[in-house]
């Protein structure tokens, strides 16, 4: 009997000897980002996303494996906080008022600031939303450059996907668009053909400092973000040249 109790006790501790060498299996993470220029389902390729190209740099130093779901802005807190997804993956500002709906943020990872948009035929060069009172201008629902523009006496409409604000300047349903200095990349990169012009005058009223989102709850994620992100700043150069392709701006946090 003791034979055996030596003998199981010694396989015992071969087992935790074994479990305790062998890696942690790395955690797989739903993270939303939005869709592809042009689609409503389909996930950026590598290369093509801010947000694709950061997510992989901080999964490759959080230990996470990663499942890519296309969901645009405005769907992605509600995502994360029906456990549909785990990551919002957008420039979300950290708001107390997202945060009472049950997510939390983490450190920016970059920075954002107004820019303003017209139709390619419009001569106007316009400095401020101000100079648009009375005019409609359209901005993309749930973002806050919808407040700037009821703040600058504008009215605001609003559309789901930043690409409908070509034909809305087209057709003359806005005179104006107000949105993320990086939705440059979009229009003067990936869709030139939009007929559409950023004014040169315009003098940006708001800089956001942008953050991935999770759940309240899930403070063990947010801590792997945060120290992967962490050290992509110190590292200093994969951040800043993200930035620099996409039109993003580097965070003062």
């Amino acid at each position: 009997m003791r034979q055996r109790l030596r003998l199981w006790h010694g396989l015992v501790g071969i087992a935790l000897g074994l479990a305790a060498t062998m890696p942690a299996q790395a955690q797989t993470v739903k993270v939303g980002v939005i869709p592809a220029t042009g689609t409503t389902d389909q996930v950026p390729a590598s290369g093509t996303s801010f947000f694709v190209d950061l997510i992989d740099a901080i999964a490759s130093r959080a230990g996470l494996t990663v499942e890519f779901h296309a969901v645009p802005f405005g769907r992605q807190i509600a995502g994360v906080v029906a456990g549909e997804l785990d990551i919002g993956a957008s420039p979300f500002a950290a708001t107390d008022e997202r945060r009472a709906l049950g997510v939390e943020f983490t450190k920016p990872v970059a920075a954002l600031e107004d820019a303003l948009l017209v139709g390619a035929g419009n001569p106007g060069n316009y400095a401020s939303v101000a100079d648009l009172k009375e005019e409609a201008v359209g901005a993309m629902a749930g973002t806050i450059w919808e407040t700037a523009i009821k703040n600058a006496g504008a009215g605001l409409k609003t559309y789901s996907d930043v690409f409908d604000l070509a034909p809305a300047l087209a057709s003359g349903e806005i005179k104006a668009a107000l949105v993320s200095s990086a939705n440059r990349y979009m229009f003067e990169v990936e869709r030139p053909d939009q007929r559409v012009r950023f004014t040169d005058a315009y003098i940006p009223t708001v800089r956001n400092d942008g953050s991935l989102t999770v759940r309240k709850s899930d403070t063990a994620l947010l801590k792997k973000l945060d120290a992967a992100i962490a050290e992509l700043k110190a590292e200093g150069n994969i951040l800043p040249a993200l930035t620099e392709k996409y039109r993003y701006l580097m965070p003062k946090g």
